[in-house]
């Protein structure tokens, strides 16, 4: 039997945990499917594209070699079949630096600097890539420039079709904030990342959804508070769901990334409208 497998980071990696709201859009397009597909979701939350192709030795600094086939993504191509449906959902949210460079200790290197919020925070190092080198740092990050997450995500698609599988690009959403307080003009701060998409999509012949894009209509339309209050993991949202299922979950800050319920069915519904369009053949396995 064919599998369609799901592959990104927390915005499609599915939430079983009865006292949150949090929910991923994944966990309602499996419904659409039907009995002649399986369903294999293999995303995972707070991961890059680096996290997934390095073994965890490398990651925690045991070793200074990576060893790909103990990496999670050797493990998954190695479970792809041919005529399998592959969608690589994609957001770079996590692929990408801080913004704020009052936060940052210079490294001496120039290549990396220091997260002051896991230094003050968490009480450890995490080094960001903000320069052009690659390798010439004695640190390991798991995000990403640009460059090395465009060559990344191009190598991953080509191992994809090597298998004899069908790659899908959907291009993601991510974290989203007001410019300068004003509630329609909003911005994306990974847009640099998600921006490459249609570029890799052409590249490697794969299909490609525009699932963010479309999504992001709503900031123009409803505005950032209103959005923030119906899809997003807010506190407002969190109120008014509480009254709904008369429960009374806490939230202690707004979550401009992370999707309610509500959102997330929203956003699978946006993902099923652009597949029915489409030519790509998956589409043939919905109810």
């Amino acid at each position: 039997m064919k599998k369609v497998w799901i592959f990104g980071d927390s915005i499609s990696a599915e939430v079983n945990n009865p006292l949150s709201y949090q929910q991923a859009w994944s966990h309602f397009f499996k419904e659409h499917l039907n009995e002649n597909i399986e369903y294999k979701n293999v995303a995972v939350g707070g991961t890059t594209l680096k996290w997934f192709n390095n073994c965890d030795a490398f990651r925690k600094g045991e070793i200074h070699k990576n060893i790909i086939e103990d990496s999670r993504w050797h493990k998954i191509i190695g479970e792809v079949e041919k005529g399998d449906f592959f969608i690589f959902f994609l957001t770079g949210a996590n692929d990408h630096g801080q913004r704020d460079e009052d936060n940052y200790f210079e490294c001496p290197n120039g290549d990396y600097i220091l997260d002051n919020f896991y230094k003050l925070v968490r009480n450890r190092d995490v080094y960001v890539y903000v320069g052009e080198g690659y390798g010439t740092h004695r640190y390991y990050t798991a995000r990403s420039s640009v460059e090395e997450f465009v060559a990344t995500a191009t190598d991953m698609i080509e191992q994809v079709k090597a298998k004899g599988a069908i790659p899908l690009i959907a291009r993601g959403t991510g974290k989203y904030f007001k410019r300068n307080n004003d509630n329609f003009d909003v911005f994306l701060s990974n847009h640099s990342y998600v921006e490459t998409l249609p570029q890799i999509a052409q590249k490697t012949n794969a299909a490609y959804l525009d699932i963010g894009g479309n999504f992001e209509i709503g900031f123009k339309e409803l505005g950032y508070a209103e959005m923030m209050e119906r899809y997003f993991m807010s506190e407002a949202a969190i109120k008014r769901l509480n009254k709904k299922f008369g429960k009374e979950i806490e939230c202690r800050f707004d979550d401009n990334c992370h999707f309610n319920l509500e959102g997330a069915e929203h956003l699978c519904g946006i993902f099923i409208e652009e597949l029915k369009k489409s030519d790509f053949p998956l589409k043939d396995y919905l109810k």
